[in-house]
């Protein structure tokens, strides 16, 4: 009865290994989607203080 007992659970934790491999997939989308975006933001951030390194020595 005990072995009957554990198959009981089988569609309970397959539904929680979907759910989760549905959450990670979405969560790392994001983390790549913001990742790209801080990168442009510091290469804008260098290009930014390159271009004031620049206007500071023709001042």
């Amino acid at each position: 009865m005990a072995g009957v007992a554990g198959w009981a659970w089988w569609p309970v934790l397959h539904l929680l290994a979907v759910q989760l491999a549905e959450a990670l997939a979405t969560v790392h989308r994001i983390a790549v989607s913001r990742g790209a975006r801080v990168h442009v933001l510091a290469r804008e951030d260098v290009d930014a203080i390159r271009g004031q390194g620049d206007d500071d020595s023709m001042a």
